[in-house]
């Protein structure tokens, strides 16, 4: 069957547009099951569209979080069952779970926000998201439910359909919790391998959008540092960790900053790594949208490592 390029995931994997350092930006996660219909935006989704979402979006801004919306793949909820929600740092890995029926019970989350690392919390579970948005773009649909179908084939309980994860013209997509890892480009033949090597520590590099809790130039020095990693060692393991990224410093170009990397070059050495904001040539960023401009952040130049 023909690829269908008016699809914009089509096209952007045609233009080939750099996946580093496009994932969301957020250093928690405030997940909540909910069966759906979702509206665009998780906040305009009832319960959470009056003064529950108001109070809930003045809590994520404070605590660089994000909501997702989340459900089973498949899985028809009844009225009077519980159904879960978990705040989740990515910093730390730990969580806070509980379960909600009414919207009275959601407001338990905005006090998670702030506890998540408190006496409270444990580590969190692992969890894969995969975003199956589709009222935000055919894509998300149309590529993230059959990967969401046959992971929780294979992965069973760690693995929940959820709300948007940005960058649709990158579906499928998936959020790797607790490190925060997102992947795009997806398909039915590399999910499962991307999870699974992601979880024995393997990361697949080249599917890797970025750590979410790093600014998007900072993300795309880290996946630099483990590609480069790749390159040198390409049988050894390279988990998230093995890369860490210090001081982000703004340029004087514009939309140019330097960040400090460490780990490529042993635990003493630092690697000081020159990203720039490029913009890309206008293009559909939605499915059946006008072109429209975009940017992506691309490592220019490295700087020998000082010890």
């Amino acid at each position: 069957m023909p690829l269908d390029t008016g699809r914009c995931s089509v096209g952007s994997s045609e233009r080939d547009e750099p996946l580093a350092g496009t994932a969301p930006v957020a250093r928690r996660w405030v997940l909540v099951e909910h069966p759906g219909p979702w509206a665009k935006q998780p906040l305009d989704t009832p319960p959470f569209a009056g003064a529950l979402g108001q109070r809930l979006d003045v809590a994520l801004t404070h605590h660089n979080a994000r909501l997702l919306l989340i459900r089973r793949t498949g899985r028809q909820l009844e009225a009077s069952e519980a159904r879960l929600w978990r705040v989740v740092d990515t910093q730390t890995g730990d969580s806070i779970t509980g379960t909600w029926l009414t919207e009275r019970d959601l407001d338990e989350v905005i006090t998670a926000l702030a506890d998540v690392n408190g006496p409270f919390a444990e580590p969190s579970p692992p969890m894969t998201l995969v975003c199956t948005h589709g009222i935000r773009d055919a894509c998300c649909a149309i590529k993230g439910r059959p990967i969401a179908g046959m992971l929780s084939r294979d992965l069973d309980e760690e693995v929940w359909e959820c709300s948007h994860l940005n960058g649709h013209r990158f579906a499928g997509t998936a959020l790797l919790l607790p490190e925060g890892a997102c992947y795009g480009r997806l398909d039915q033949a590399d999910a499962l391998r991307v999870v699974r090597a992601h979880r024995s520590g393997r990361t697949v590099v080249e599917r890797l959008r970025g750590l979410t809790r790093l600014p998007a130039p900072a993300q795309a020095a880290h996946v630099w540092g483990l590609a480069e990693l790749a390159r040198r060692e390409p049988t050894a393991a390279r988990p998230m960790e093995a890369i860490e990224i210090g001081t982000v410093v703004e340029g004087e170009g514009e939309g140019e900053f330097t960040c400090a990397v460490h780990g490529v070059d042993g635990l003493e050495g630092v690697s000081l790594v020159r990203v720039a904001r490029q913009e890309l040539p206008a293009a559909p960023l939605s499915c059946g949208k006008a072109p429209e401009s975009a940017a992506s952040h691309v490592v220019t130049a490295v700087e020998a490592p000082t010890a």
